[in-house]
C-alpha cells in the first residue's frame, strides 16, 4: 500500500495503509488494497513477506536453518567469487490467480548497498509449469551491462528491449526447484493465469565486503520498495561502513581464501599465480559437486 500510495501521490490511501499497519490488521489491509486497485482499474499486486527466518516460532527456526545452510551459502559464495557470504534477506511470494505481472526490476536497485556481490535463490514452492503459472523471466546476461545501471534510472533500465537480451524462463519448475540470479539481472514475471496460487521462497545472499551507501557523491538513490526488510538494522550501520550486523549474519567463509601472509612470504609472482590456479580448479570441482545434492 505504501509503495502504490507514494507512486500515486494518494495521501488518503497511504493513511489507510498506515492505520492497518498500526493495528496489525492484515485482513483490513488486503481489503483496502483490493478496493483501491478495483477503483483505479489496476491489477492487484502479488503479496510479499520479508524475513520469515526471524519469526520466533518453529517455522521461523526451520526457515532460518535453511537460509543459513552452509552448503547453500557456499554455492552462493563460489558463484559470486567472494571470500565471505552474509544472509541479506528471505522473502515469501504469494501470487494468487489473476494477480498482475511483476514489473521488470533488479534486486540491487532496491537495496541500500554499495556492492556487486548479491545472489538470490528463487525456490518454487508450487508447480510452475508454464508462463501461465508466472515463472520468473530473466533478461539473460543483463547483469554484465555496466552502462545500464551507470547511466540510467530504474525507469530507464526497464526499457531494455533495444539491448537484445534473450528473455528466458526456466519453467517447468517442480516444488523445491530453484533458479539463481545476480543482483543486477533484470527480471520480472507475467500475470498468474494458472487458476491456483503460485508460491515461492527466495533467499538472498550478499558478499561480506558489501557496504552501506554513502550519503553523497551518488548519481542516483536506491528504490525504497524493500524498506521493511532492512529498516530495523540500517540505522546501526554508518554510511560507507561494512554491513556487519547481527541481522545480516555471516553464513559462510571461504576456507581456501589466499592467506594474508602469502604475499609477504612469497617473493615469486609465479608461486602466487600457481596457488590461485590450484584454488580455482578446486572451486570449480566443489561447485559441481555441491550443486548435485542441492539440485536433487
Amino acid at each position: 500500500i505504501r509503495v502504490l500510495a507514494v507512486d500515486a501521490a494518494d495521501d488518503i490511501f497511504l493513511a489507510a495503509g498506515n492505520d492497518c499497519a498500526a493495528q496489525g490488521d492484515v485482513t483490513a489491509a488486503k481489503i483496502t488494497l483490493e478496493q483501491w486497485c478495483e477503483k483505479r482499474g489496476c491489477e492487484v499486486p502479488f503479496l510479499q513477506v520479508f524475513n520469515l527466518h526471524d519469526m520466533d516460532s518453529d517455522a521461523g527456526r526451520y526457515i532460518k536453518g535453511l537460509a543459513t545452510c552452509p552448503r547453500l551459502a557456499a554455492v552462493a559464495g563460489k558463484l559470486m567469487g567472494v571470500k565471505g557470504v552474509r544472509l541479506y534477506q528471505t522473502s515469501a511470494f504469494y501470487k494468487k490467480p489473476s494477480h498482475g505481472e511483476t514489473s521488470w526490476h533488479t534486486d540491487l536497485h532496491t537495496a541500500p548497498l554499495d556492492t556487486n556481490g548479491m545472489l538470490t535463490f528463487w525456490i518454487a514452492m508450487t508447480h510452475v509449469d508454464t508462463e501461465d503459472s508466472s515463472p520468473l523471466l530473466f533478461a539473460s546476461r543483463s547483469h554484465r551491462d555496466f552502462a545500464l545501471p551507470y547511466w540510467y534510472t530504474m525507469e530507464g533500465m526497464i526499457q531494455n528491449s533495444g539491448r537484445s537480451y534473450p528473455i528466458v524462463s526456466h519453467a517447468p519448475l517442480a516444488p523445491g526447484d530453484a533458479t539463481v540470479h545476480h543482483g543486477w539481472t533484470i527480471h520480472g514475471a507475467p500475470p498468474n493465469f494458472s487458476g491456483r496460487t503460485r508460491k515461492a521462497f527466495a533467499i538472498t545472499f550478499i558478499s561480506d565486503e558489501s557496504r552501506r551507501f554513502r550519503n553523497h557523491g551518488r548519481r542516483q538513490g536506491h528504490d525504497g520498495e524493500d524498506l521493511e526488510s532492512y529498516a530495523h538494522w540500517l540505522p546501526h550501520v554508518r554510511p560507507g561502513g561494512l554491513i556487519q550486523h547481527p541481522a545480516v549474519p555471516l553464513v559462510w567463509r571461504d576456507p581456501h581464501a589466499l592467506p594474508a601472509d602469502v604475499t609477504c612470504v612469497a617473493t615469486s609472482k609465479d608461486a602466487i599465480s600457481d596457488y590461485k590456479q590450484k584454488v580455482k580448479k578446486e572451486r570449480v570441482f566443489e561447485i559441481r559437486s555441491m550443486l548435485q545434492p542441492v539440485y536433487k
